[in-house]
């Protein structure tokens, strides 16, 4: 049977007027299916732009064309201080495998706003909170039992590892810092494996600037935090995507030309989320469909096999393995050969001259797969 295909969720949390949930429109437009939760924040599936999937369509001409894709959140709004709305943004957030920060960085001349690492704070600080409280409790639980009269705490013998390395945690938190800059010792990673933190999610900053900030350094102070703490951030307007969205793609090229960019940043959210999800993609191709594979980086081939159908992965014997880049360069040869490029057959005698070249190789079930690697399964059920 064909794998069952589980997506990732990445949940779009920002203060209110950050522009959180015109940013969340304009990613659906790029594709997916709207599916309400019921309880007040939007979902959709968005594809996750591949220009290596765009070239492997070009090559081959397939009658089916499929992307990657993730599932993004409009997490509602956080007010902080209103506990019932606060209450369901960290439910929404607990049902997130990733977080994008929209963080505002324009002035509308309108509403009043504290600047983008300000926001930053605010939102770190409920999550961290939330983490705070369920450490506490769980130390609460442990030496309730066992409570002496006199107020001193005994910890029983089996829980005194566990006990200290959530005291440690305890303290970190306290000092309102995120559970993702905790360092643990060795012998505290096991105590913390299947500790739901919110705080310690994969998270994306965004800084959603007016268009004449656009590629100036109004994300210096941000940048340096992101840099410090290892956090993907992508600078985007909300102003200029919507216009980008309207405008034919020849036209929104050239716009984003004139903008001194070379895409959108919608495209670079998306694939920036996709990274910090710990996600590759592994291709396949043909006249009836070329397709983008997720896969958890380091996965091995065979495990990847099953993703395509579970019959594939259990009669594993070979996959035939050609990196994109050498893929790339067996196109220029193919080309070159028949004094023309751009035909639905290209990619097929691409791949004649991939093989000619030594470029296409076969891997057993460990190789360990690579984003972008095209793969042809070997196997015998």
């Amino acid at each position: 049977m064909a794998a069952p295909t589980t997506l990732l969720t990445c949940g779009l949390i920002g203060l209110p007027a950050s522009g959180k949930s015109t940013l969340f429109a304009l990613l659906t437009g790029l594709a997916g299916r709207q599916a309400s939760t019921g309880a007040g924040e939007t979902r959709r599936v968005v594809r996750v732009p591949d220009p290596r999937v765009d070239a492997l369509v070009s090559h081959f001409g397939p009658k089916k064309t499929t992307h990657a894709q993730i599932e993004i959140i409009d997490i509602p709004g956080l007010v902080p201080g209103e506990k019932g709305r606060t209450a369901h943004f960290l439910e929404a957030v607990r049902g997130s495998d990733a977080l994008i920060y929209v963080l505002r960085g324009f002035d509308d001349g309108q509403t009043d706003h504290p600047g983008p690492i300000s926001e930053l704070g605010a939102l770190e600080a409920e999550l961290i909170l939330a983490d705070l409280i369920m450490v506490e409790n769980r130390i609460e639980r442990l030496e309730n039992p066992a409570r002496k009269t006199d107020g001193s705490v005994h910890v029983s013998r089996k829980d005194t590892t566990v006990h200290a390395t959530l005291c440690r945690l305890r303290d970190h938190l306290a000092e309102g810092l995120p559970f993702s800059d905790f360092v643990p010792r060795p012998e505290e990673a096991e105590v913390l494996a299947d500790l739901a933190s919110l705080s310690a999610k994969p998270a994306v900053w965004v800084l959603n600037l007016a268009e004449a900030n656009l590629g100036t350094a109004a994300a210096a102070g941000l940048s340096q935090a992101a840099d410090e703490r290892g956090v993907p951030l992508v600078s985007v307007s909300a102003r200029v995507e919507r216009e980008i969205a309207e405008l034919p793609p020849l036209d929104a090229a050239a716009f984003l030309t004139d903008l001194g960019l070379d895409e959108s940043g919608l495209a670079r959210l998306v694939r920036a989320v996709y990274a910090r999800l710990g996600l590759i993609s592994f291709l396949t191709t043909g006249r009836d469909e070329v397709r983008a594979w997720t896969l958890r980086r380091g996965t091995a081939a065979k495990v990847a096999a099953g993703k395509i159908h579970s019959d594939i992965e259990r009669g594993f014997i070979r996959v035939e393995v050609i990196g994109f880049t050498d893929y790339l360069t067996a196109v220029k040869a193919a080309a070159a050969r028949a004094g023309q490029g751009g035909s639905a057959n290209l990619g097929e005698r691409a791949f004649v001259e991939a093989k000619e070249k030594a470029l296409m190789r076969l891997e057993g079930k460990d190789y360990i797969v690579r984003d972008g690697d095209i793969l042809d399964f070997r196997f015998n059920v």
